[in-house]
């Protein structure tokens, strides 16, 4: 992470944006069935050895992070532990999806395209609109997503 910074002190070139880290909790349940390693606790801890446990510490060492997982656990762990950004992924197999739940716990969500063209009706493929707003973004920013 300080890799990062240091190499890229501030912004892209011709960019305002300053690069960051979208962090991504894998097979939590695995890692603890086999090796009884807690991963969400390692994140935590590696992120508190660096001084980087909370949005005010990252935003003073400049480095933006934002946690994600498709496992919901750690998410809701999370935000028991840090008040870093986390965002819930989803995959489109699983419905139907609680949104009103995961806006508890998490601050976004990273969905399948096919959720921003075509929820509700996930089994009509009718066609997209680009020029049209979402009717998964709009009812996401409802619940503060």
């Amino acid at each position: 992470m300080y890799y990062l910074k240091k190499k890229h002190p501030g912004k892209r070139l011709g960019s305002s944006t300053i690069p960051g880290i979208f962090m991504e909790v894998k097979e939590t349940e695995w890692y603890t069935s086999i090796y009884n390693v807690d991963m969400t606790q390692h994140v935590f801890n590696f992120l508190k050895f660096n001084n980087l446990e909370t949005v005010a510490k990252c935003t003073a060492a400049g480095i933006p992070i934002m946690l994600q997982s498709y496992a919901t656990e750690p998410m809701i762990r999370f935000s028991t532990m840090t008040d870093l950004p986390r965002i819930q992924l989803l995959k489109s197999h699983y419905m139907p999806i609680d949104f009103e739940y995961i806006a508890t716990y998490a601050h976004g969500v990273g969905v399948n395209s096919e959720f921003i063209m075509y929820w509700p009706d996930m089994h009509i493929q009718h066609l997209f609109d680009p020029h049209s707003k979402s009717a998964l973004v709009e009812y996401c920013h409802s619940l503060g997503l």
